[in-house]
């Protein structure tokens, strides 16, 4: 996400407005930017979730991100470490999805909903802080694919300024990416992301004068973090006693979705409790969703 913002960076500086959005936001927390952000439902925008700074000073104003969800999720808090960063940095958020979830996917029309709602509110009232004349549109996988439908349809070729593709790519072959018109960068989690082949060959196939970046960070196609700090999980094969040696402290792995370790020392163990800990050491493949059974307090972003 840092080099998200380090993409949009150009488009971030401060300009004379005023705010104030007239709710109670839902702080986030973690975030690292100078500004204290939140997000909330709009009423206008049912269908949507808004991040952004919950007092921004005056004289800033405030670019706009169109944001789509991995998975073409309903959930618009689906990103919310992301996008908490991302607003705590002065940007007015857009994401697809309603706070509380919603039923079925979301489809590119909700981006270009996004955008509609921009050009009427953009400015005005309590929104006279967001700057509707820089807007960036970006999604992660499935979200991706959602953005270059956005980015190429007749409102986008009007108000996106630089488009976002995070894990993403098209199927098959290069049609829609090769439509793109606005500045575009891709971010790819390296050769284990599901999306690299396909972001690789979009990116290959633009024209060589069309403005573009990419970039690989070998995670794989999503990062899992803890839905909330706390200390490291230890897994204990059954009938094992809890001591640090028959511990072994996991984590989520985003690039395979595999519970991965530190194993104890074998030979600290008895056998009985070392040929446990070696079965389930050796199952270590779980899927995601298993893993996030195993261990609730611990959810894929």
């Amino acid at each position: 996400m840092k080099l998200l913002l380090a993409s949009l960076v150009g488009i971030a500086l401060a300009q004379d407005a005023g705010s104030s959005w007239a709710v109670n936001p839902t702080p986030g927390t973690l975030a690292t930017g100078p500004h204290k952000a939140g997000f909330w439902a709009e009423s206008t925008l049912p269908q949507h979730t808004i991040f952004a700074p919950i007092s921004p000073p005056a004289g800033l104003k405030l670019p706009v991100l169109i944001w789509g969800n991995g998975a073409c999720s309903s959930n618009g808090t689906y990103f919310r470490r992301s996008l908490f960063q991302v607003a705590s940095n002065g940007f007015f958020v857009i994401a697809n999805g309603a706070p509380t979830g919603g039923k079925g996917q979301t489809t590119s029309k909700m981006q270009i909903d996004s955008l509609n709602w921009i050009k009427a509110n953009a400015g005005k009232g309590k929104f006279a802080a967001v700057d509707g004349t820089r807007i960036a549109a970006a999604g992660q996988s499935c979200g991706g694919l959602e953005t270059y439908e956005a980015a190429i349809s007749p409102q986008g070729q009007a108000q996106i300024s630089v488009v976002g593709i995070f894990n993403s790519g098209e199927f098959g072959s290069s049609v829609k990416s090769k439509k793109v018109t606005q500045p575009i960068f891709y971010f790819l989690g390296g050769s284990s992301d599901i999306a690299y082949a396909n972001g690789e060959r979009d990116y290959k196939n633009l024209a060589a004068s069309h403005p573009k970046w990419k970039g690989n960070l070998p995670v794989g196609h999503m990062v899992c973090k803890p839905s909330r700090v706390r200390s490291p999980l230890t897994f204990r094969p059954p009938g094992a006693k809890r001591t640090a040696a028959s511990s072994a402290r996991l984590r989520l792995s985003g690039s395979t979705g595999r519970c991965v370790g530190t194993r104890p020392p074998a030979s600290s163990l008895p056998a009985p409790v070392r040929r446990r800990l070696d079965g389930a050491w050796n199952r270590r493949t779980w899927t995601r969703s298993r893993c996030s059974r195993r261990m609730p307090d611990w959810r894929c972003r």
